[in-house]
């Protein structure tokens, strides 16, 4: 497994979650156009109101995505890294870690990865290491055993 398969695998699950978020939005919006008008004023204009914050709501996250997904595009690939930071993948004894974005826990080919932004606490407290230098994490030592 490589960092173009993990980066591959993150990209399909960020355009699933674009698309999911702007098919939200739009049914969002349709709700809120469609609230019927009713005797009682102010229940047509909550329907309203709350179909719009749904609206902008699925809105951001989606924004959100394209955000993660052009801070995946930015990864180069071709760099070596010799310690902890964007783009690396970190092999460790707590298993497979990847600094790019926020997407936590996901499976290729059988391979656990997790996938952390590079702002996340673990990856703040192992930036800058090399390999075969330690960590503390909740009480238990880990140790880098290769960087990608």
């Amino acid at each position: 497994m490589t960092k173009t398969d993990i980066i591959e695998h993150c990209k399909i699950l960020i355009l699933q979650r674009i698309a999911e978020s702007q098919k939200a939005m739009l049914s969002a919006q349709d709700a809120a156009n469609n609230e019927e008008k009713s005797s009682a004023g102010d229940k047509y204009e909550t329907g309203r109101a709350m179909g719009h914050l749904e609206r902008d709501r699925n809105a951001q996250q989606a924004a959100k995505a394209q955000e993660e997904l052009l801070s995946l595009q930015k990864i180069d690939l071709q760099l070596k890294h010799t310690s902890v930071n964007t783009g690396a993948l970190v092999n460790t004894t707590q298993g497979l870690l990847f600094v790019a974005i926020g997407i936590g826990n996901i499976t290729i080919n059988q391979h656990k990865v997790i996938v952390l932004s590079p702002l996340s606490p673990l990856s703040v407290l192992i930036k800058g290491k090399k390999t075969g230098d330690s960590y503390m994490l909740n009480g238990v030592k880990h140790t880098i055993k290769k960087i990608e």
